[in-house]
């Protein structure tokens, strides 16, 4: 059975047995050996025995062996009260830490591994991204110089066909018909006599309508 005194019956025995680091056991621990230095600075006399945390630092086995008010008993009891400390709980607890800490290093280096392969992954897609965007520009430019391409040629074709020198010349020559045609005046019911001037009597149709063209020629 392990030794229960004032110094370690703060002290959860969970600890012990334990599969699982717990800070909790760690402040516990803290205390207890605060109460065993703490009641040495006493027994050895130091200023500062008084205080919630006295200066440790001070004890020495010269003090022990020069204070002659600390007996064997309360020397083996100490020593008894550390053994425990140190092989009952505090080891426990120094292990389940270390495994935490490996365990620790692992995740860390996992999650450092698993973002090497997220950037890596985004790093191909930006890449992936940019070819198809590239592609898709190349074809679009093709798709339009062809169409350019094609729209001229048909632009070329039409314009010269339409400009080509027969359909010129038929284009002028309808539309001069269709001028002469315009100016073209024809009248009913002039009497027709022996040599007559027949200029002559369309100007004098014209004047009696206060018409003055200019009279080309003039036939029946």
């Amino acid at each position: 059975m392990y030794l229960i005194n004032e110094y370690v019956e703060n002290l959860d025995d969970r600890m012990m047995v334990e599969d699982k680091f717990n800070p909790v056991y760690v402040e516990q621990l803290l205390e207890s050996r605060n109460r065993i230095f703490t009641a040495m600075c006493k027994a050895t006399g130091l200023k500062n025995a008084d205080k919630d945390y006295p200066d440790f630092d001070e004890l020495s086995a010269e003090k022990f062996m020069n204070t002659k008010s600390i007996t064997k008993k309360m020397m083996a009891e100490w020593l008894g009260t550390m053994c425990v400390l140190m092989n009952a709980y505090t080891v426990p607890v120094l292990n389940l830490a270390s495994e935490m800490s490996e365990d620790m290093s692992k995740l860390k280096d996992g999650k450092i591994y698993d973002q090497k392969k997220i950037i890596a992954m985004q790093e191909l897609i930006i890449k992936r991204k940019e070819e198809e965007l590239n592609s898709v520009q190349t074809t679009v430019l093709t798709t339009l110089q062809t169409e350019m391409k094609s729209y001229s040629s048909a632009v070329k074709s039409t314009c010269s066909k339409a400009l080509a020198p027969r359909r010129v010349q038929a284009a002028l020559k309808s539309a001069a018909a269709e001028e002469d045609r315009s100016t073209n005046l024809i009248f009913y019911g002039i009497e027709e006599k022996k040599e007559e001037k027949l200029e002559e009597v369309v100007q004098d149709v014209l004047s009696h309508l206060n018409e003055k063209p200019r009279i080309v020629s003039c036939s029946r």
